[in-house]
């Protein structure tokens, strides 16, 4: 299985690697893991998360993209790791290319599914 998209937003948490498996730590809660080789995304949408850089370094060698969100849970920053899959930088020339009329359309699903 490739090409998970994980997304951490429901409260405070800490990130590690241990054994080739991103290790989700929430106080009071079981630790969560998922193989980083399943990894496509990691968003990060709460401002109480920890994460260091091996955890960082071992997700951009996994070509697992992160998107760090802001206050306002809008998207502030993507770090994309530089020996990335070639469909990584073809799926966002196609974002980026997409007609007008087709952006406002998937942003309108998407806030509907919100």
């Amino acid at each position: 299985m490739t090409g998970r998209i994980i997304e951490i937003s429901n409260g405070p948490a800490c990130l590690s690697i241990a054994h080739s498996q991103l290790v989700i730590r929430r106080e009071g809660e079981d630790n969560k893991t998922v193989p980083v080789e399943d990894l496509a995304l990691l968003l990060l949408n709460h401002p109480a998360i920890i994460i260091n850089q091996s955890v960082m370094t071992k997700l951009a060698e996994a070509n697992v993209a992160i998107i760090h969100c802001g206050g306002g849970h809008m998207p502030v920053s993507i770090s994309l790791p530089l020996s990335g899959h070639s469909l990584q930088g073809e799926r966002l020339r196609g974002q980026i290319n997409a007609p007008r009329p087709l952006k406002k359309q998937l942003w309108k699903a998407i806030i509907a599914c919100k």
